[in-house]
């Protein structure tokens, strides 16, 4: 990242910050730390956020920090995991769109460790939310409807069993945006050759897609650093409240 953008960020996200959260100074030095080494790794789309002079920016960049922030202290067995910012998919939900308040902040795919010879995938969407803890319940029931509406979207234009004259333009936008994604292991190595064997797999529509949702709500004044999920009737749909705590207190995150 260049360094005047860097520093444009810093100061921005910390008068930012401090609208968002009246932290004291200390808290917001640090947040700001926190927020600036994780943008760099994040797309275009979240850096532009951070530097977005309209203050309704700042809750979609940390709700993207945060989430990745969470996403690396899983321990996870997968043999690919990716974090897709829906704004730079909009294209997704053109068709079903009514209005862009409808549509969730994050879709996460997952490719299962597998013996066969198809590709077996997970798909979470996620919606997160930052607000005070007193207006929890009213910004949970948007978030839930949101996540409801991405995973019908989603589910029908990336279902393998499509009859849809469409459905091999949808395949290639889903092996755009699993190809494009950073890659952990060598593209010499037997693991890469069989995963993108697989992955090209998906232009014929060989592949299977498992589909769940995720609420996430960050509450400024929660007291505790455990996660708090709520019980619901939907078994597709998990709700969890989070306090700010690590992204104010970074030593928390091992940084």
């Amino acid at each position: 990242m260049p360094s005047l953008v860097g520093s444009e960020m810093c100061i921005r996200d910390r008068s930012k910050l401090y609208q968002l959260f009246q932290w004291e100074e200390e808290k917001i030095k640090e947040a700001a730390k926190v927020c600036i080494n994780e943008a760099g790794k994040l797309d275009g789309i979240s850096l532009f956020s951070a530097v977005n002079r309209k203050d309704y920016k700042i809750h979609e960049f940390m709700a993207y920090v945060l989430t990745s922030l969470r996403e690396k202290k899983k321990v996870s067995d997968k043999t690919m995991r990716i974090l897709i910012h829906l704004d730079s998919y909009q294209h997704w939900f053109s068709d079903n769109e009514t209005g862009s308040e409808s549509r969730p902040d994050f879709l996460m795919l997952e490719v299962e460790n597998s013996s066969d010879d198809i590709l077996h995938l997970k798909a979470s969407v996620i919606e997160c939310k930052i607000a005070g803890e007193n207006t929890a319940d009213e910004h949970k029931k948007k978030a839930y409807k949101q996540v409801k509406h991405g995973i019908e979207v989603l589910k029908t234009i990336f279902d393998p069993t499509s009859k849809s004259i469409k459905r091999r333009y949808w395949y290639a936008q889903l092996y755009r945006a699993l190809v494009f994604a950073q890659v952990t292991f060598g593209d010499n190595t037997n693991e890469f050759t069989e995963l993108s064997i697989k992955l090209r797999a998906i232009l014929d529509g060989k592949f299977d897609i498992s589909w769940n949702g995720v609420v996430l709500g960050y509450w400024i004044n929660m007291i505790g650093e455990n996660e708090i999920q709520d019980s619901t009737e939907d078994s597709e749909i998990s709700i969890y409240n989070l306090s700010l705590i690590h992204i104010s207190e970074p030593t928390r995150l091992g940084m």
